[in-house]
């Protein structure tokens, strides 16, 4: 799956905040455990140190009870996040999200003229993608022609600088595609690009 590698490194991430900020909550936590006893419809609290039934704690002490419960709700946080974080990492230690392109695209080009790959591979897709005809926007009568190495009209120096830049790169790219927006209408990015990450077309 695309893209899973770089929502596991975001969520690893988010992990680790979660611990971090939960940990330094717990720096004033007060000594013990809360146990809470319900008779007859009356709660009472008891703060639990050395014993299981703990000392009773006055009706006039309510800071502490929610402490005490909002400490052990931090520790079953902590406890969780972490064994999830440790999931993530040894998931991360030996994942790729092009391991089965890898497969085909390791091969001996003269081995892969014989294969079928179980789903195109991203130059083909990227191929494909760049090969579909478009209208871009077109220019008024009387602006500046200027062409990038390439051959290709643009409306700017600094469009030719990247343009130019792309190009000798072999980075493909379609200059001012069309993408229509809902509530907005169409509008012309100066370059859309196919993302190998995302497998959609992102734009600058």
């Amino acid at each position: 799956m695309y893209g899973l590698r770089e929502m596991l490194l975001q969520e690893q991430k988010h992990l680790q905040s979660i611990i971090a900020n939960t940990r330094e909550k717990d720096i004033v936590a007060p000594e013990g455990r809360l146990r809470i006893s319900v008779d007859h419809g009356v709660t009472r609290y008891y703060q639990c140190i050395d014993d299981r039934y703990g000392e009773y704690i006055p009706r006039d002490n309510v800071q502490l009870p929610r402490q005490l419960a909002q400490k052990t709700y931090n520790d079953a946080v902590i406890k969780t996040a972490e064994a999830r974080a440790k999931h993530i990492a040894r998931c991360l230690k030996d994942y790729n999200d092009d391991e089965i392109e890898q497969l085909f695209t390791s091969l001996h080009p003269e081995r892969q003229k014989l294969i079928i790959p179980v789903e195109p591979i991203f130059s083909q897709l990227q191929e494909q993608w760049y090969s579909e005809p478009y209208v871009g926007k077109a220019f008024k009568e009387g602006t500046p022609v200027i062409l990038t190495e390439k051959g290709e009209r643009v409306r700017s120096k600094s469009e030719k600088i990247l343009a130019d830049y792309f190009y000798r790169n072999n980075i493909l790219y379609k200059y001012e595609k069309p993408l229509k927006l809902v509530g907005y209408g169409t509008v012309y990015p100066d370059f859309t690009f196919l993302s190998r990450k995302q497998r959609r077309e992102i734009y600058w």
